[in-house]
């Protein structure tokens, strides 16, 4: 897997509702690596080795089997996406084929993700697939998506439930829970693996926190590369 894959995804599906585990995002991220954002304007099947595959999802086992399993359930998976008049809820993936004696898996992404993923022409987000790969939290690939589409800001200040609601936490009600397994870990991973840097505060109303601030530090001049320009 070419860890040098540049990920382009529209804001509006990076901000959308969806739970993916840690391998799942990590399938579906490489599969968008694979896309020419640009030029294209449809899907084609995206092919992996078994080899690739196991690689990639960081497990010994390249049985077929094993495999099937992890993409069958990818297969089930659900995005929500969201405007003022409607709620689409769309697969992420519309076939997986394994060919029998060559080692070979084909996926391809459902037709109705072409609006954000192809042709994006403005309000979408570019990175290294390598920012995430090494990651070992699912929260610290959503968490880094959400704030890296908003670094051309510095800053921004997101409503902690409708940040729980991004990164599929809503489990963790009390704050001091989300902050000890959600938050702050995977704001360490961001630092460490990623091309940001991220620091935060909190927003409180009496003694409850309703919003988290976060400013943003680029660690290096990708975005020169990546976006033509300075920062802003």
């Amino acid at each position: 897997m070419k860890k040098n894959y540049i990920v382009s995804k529209a804001n509006k599906l990076i901000t959308s509702k969806y739970e993916l585990s840690l391998q799942e995002q990590r399938i579906i991220l490489s599969l968008v690596g694979m896309i020419d954002s640009k030029n294209q304007t449809q899907f084609y099947e995206y092919e992996m080795t078994t080899k690739e595959f196991a690689e990639l999802l960081n497990i010994e086992n390249t049985n077929h089997t094993y495999l099937k399993k992890i993409t069958k359930q990818l297969m089930e998976k659900v995005v929500e996406i969201e405007d003022e008049k409607k709620v689409t809820q769309v697969h992420w993936l519309s076939t997986c084929t394994y060919y029998k004696g060559t080692g070979k898996v084909k996926l391809e992404f459902h037709r109705e993700l072409v609006p954000y993923l192809l042709q994006l022409k403005e309000q979408f987000t570019t990175y290294y697939l390598s920012n995430i790969l090494q990651m070992k939290s699912k929260y610290s690939i959503r968490l880094y998506e959400i704030l890296k589409a908003q670094q051309f800001k510095r800053h921004c200040e997101i409503e902690l439930d409708k940040l729980r609601r991004m990164v599929s936490a809503e489990n963790y009600e009390r704050y001091s829970n989300f902050r000890q397994k959600v938050l702050e870990p995977a704001i360490k991973e961001i630092n460490k693996q990623t091309d940001i840097i991220v620091q935060y505060d909190v927003k409180k109303v009496g003694n409850k926190v309703v919003a988290i601030r976060f400013d943003l530090v680029s660690k290096s001049k990708l975005e020169q590369e990546l976006y033509g320009g300075d920062e802003a």
